[in-house]
């Protein structure tokens, strides 16, 4: 980010219309922001002061380009919160008009800062890893693993509180702010679970979905009932939706995982130059993992479903006009009889897709068939794009959409 005069100016106004706002002599009940100087001199803000002149002067700092790959919001609002106590100050110094262009120009500079690199950890529940896993840019440690940073007394405290069984520790470098560093460093954590969460359902197809989560983020998934018979019998009946059983990642899990595209997925991961089909993949494969965590079915078949449609639909197709045919053709792209019913049963899926969309219900089938469904349905849309992408080079959903015509018109009708 490089500030230019035109901004210094820009700013100039924004920070003189603030200095006018602030009030140092008889401040009124409710003010809408009030502090100290030197812990005894008290100024403030009116409701327009505030709202308008200082939360727009750092409304004007988020606008900067590129602002929040550097800057968390705390951040930005300790130097707004600076630069109010130092108008503040002069202002209560009454020393004259202050040179607004040069405040302007010292305060950018204080934010268009070059950062170095920060290491971030983040403690991973639900996944436990034999050997450090790569995914995108961020590792997956195993508990045990020796680094010089974790001798420090607050990183031995930060284990401490981890289950070897079943947690794990993601790392990543990010260079940021400190606090903006953790915040993009759990959201490229998440992603990268998200790919874990589609290869284990790929992997692990036939058995309950694991719950793996960045720690402190588990959706209380324990709760109990109690229940009151016609007798009178009290009973307290305990229920979870959490599958105890870790997401284990071994030398085994390793091989699998690499035959359903583990490796191909974290090189796309790491391409700065992916395809459109590519791209379409990968936010395919977050919004499958999404699905994975959901405890309410309802919203799972959703989030299930556009998996599938932003991998196969292009931006303003009618879905139930294009997805049959494509997501039966990808499935079955051979056996003229099962396309046939294949199709048909999607035409139906549609159907319930555009009764929850528009009613916010089913039209014929529960909920827990429609998550069961979509899970499969985008499983498997995901995997044979995947091995498509491998065989005939696709680099658009044009690309696609000619396969799908073709392999129709030649094996299907």
């Amino acid at each position: 980010m490089s500030v230019s005069e035109e901004q210094i100016q820009a700013f100039a106004g924004l920070i003189a219309q603030l200095y006018e706002r602030v009030l140092l002599t008889s401040l009124p009940e409710g003010l809408a922001y009030r502090s100290y100087l030197d812990g005894t001199t008290p100024f403030g803000l009116d409701d327009d002061g505030y709202r308008t002149s200082y939360l727009g002067l750092l409304q004007s700092v988020f606008h900067l380009p590129n602002i929040v790959d550097k800057w968390s919001e705390d951040g930005i609002q300790e130097l707004g919160h600076d630069l109010l106590l130092d108008l503040a100050d002069t202002k209560r110094q009454q020393r004259g008009a202050p040179d607004f262009t040069s405040i302007a120009h010292n305060w950018l500079a204080k934010i268009d800062v070059e950062f170095g690199e920060c290491v971030c950890y983040t403690a991973v529940a639900g996944l436990s890893v034999e050997a450090p896993l790569e995914v995108g840019t961020v590792t997956f440690l195993p508990l045990d693993v020796q680094r010089p940073e974790f001798d420090d007394e607050l990183a031995v405290s930060f284990r401490d509180e981890l289950n070897s069984f079943r947690d794990s520790l993601s790392t990543s470098k990010v260079t940021a702010e400190w606090r903006r560093a953790s915040q993009l460093h759990r959201e490229k954590t998440e992603t990268a679970l998200n790919v874990l969460r589609f290869i284990g359902a790929l992997v692990w197809h036939d058995r309950p979905t694991p719950h793996i989560y960045i720690a402190s983020q588990d959706p209380k998934r324990v709760s109990d009932t109690l229940v009151v018979t016609t007798g009178g019998a009290v009973s307290r009946v305990g229920a979870s939706d959490f599958t105890p059983v870790p997401f284990r990642v071994d030398q085994q899990t390793i091989q699998y995982a690499e035959f359903y595209g583990l490796r191909e997925v974290q090189a796309l991961l790491k391409t700065s130059s992916q395809s459109e089909i590519q791209q379409s993949y990968l936010t395919s494969i977050q919004w499958f993992g999404q699905a994975t965590q959901e405890l309410l079915p309802l919203v799972a078949f959703v989030k299930y479903y556009i998996a599938i449609e932003t991998a196969l639909k292009r931006a303003g197709e009618n879905a139930k006009t294009v997805l049959p045919r494509r997501l039966g053709v990808l499935i079955e792209p051979w056996n003229r009889s099962r396309f046939a019913k294949l199709e048909a049963d999607l035409r139906d899926f549609i159907d319930e897709r555009n009764a929850v969309f528009h009613s916010g219900t089913p039209k014929a089938q529960s909920a827990e068939e429609l998550q069961w469904e979509s899970r499969i349905l985008a499983r498997q849309a995901l995997h044979q794009l995947r091995l498509r992408l491998k065989s005939e080079h696709w680099r658009t959903k044009d690309d696609l959409i000619a396969w799908v015509d073709t392999q129709h018109s030649k094996f299907l009708q």
